[in-house]
């Protein structure tokens, strides 16, 4: 299973991010640098507002330090 931290949050809902574990919402926030309180739907809100701040950046949106590291980058 891939590292959940890697998952591609351009198409990701309150509604598809709530099914995720909190621990999960968690990590993912903790490798963007989102402030990791609250529960699931707060996290997934926290992830959505990311998204949208950079979303003129899309490399922002879908690679994290995890994927730089397995990338070599």
């Amino acid at each position: 299973m891939a590292d959940d931290t890697d998952l591609d949050l351009s198409d990701a809902t309150i509604s598809s991010l709530t099914r995720l574990l909190r621990d999960e919402l968690v990590e993912m926030c903790e490798a963007r640098g989102i402030e990791v309180g609250g529960t699931k739907p707060v996290l997934a809100k926290a992830l959505l507002e990311w998204v949208h701040l950079y979303a003129s950046d899309i490399d922002l949106i879908t690679e994290t330090p995890a994927r730089r590291a397995k990338d070599g980058k």
